[in-house]
């Protein structure tokens, strides 16, 4: 019988953070409304322009290597 086993883990979010006051700008809502009902403080939003899911794959998998 094969083995096998997890010798590495990776990964990778995007560097655009949004943050709950950000989205308070542009809805009536706030932060305190937000992290109430969710829980999220903040979000990362990728940017298609360099953010590809292939490169963020291939960023992860080199963490985990």
């Amino acid at each position: 019988m094969f083995s096998s086993k997890i010798v590495g883990l990776g990964h990778h979010v995007p560097d655009t953070v949004i943050t709950n006051e950000y989205l308070s700008n542009l809805m009536d809502t706030n932060d305190a409304w937000i992290v109430e009902r969710t829980g999220i403080k903040e979000r990362r939003w990728m940017n298609p322009e360099q953010d590809t899911v292939a490169n963020m794959a291939a960023k992860a998998a080199r963490m985990a290597l």
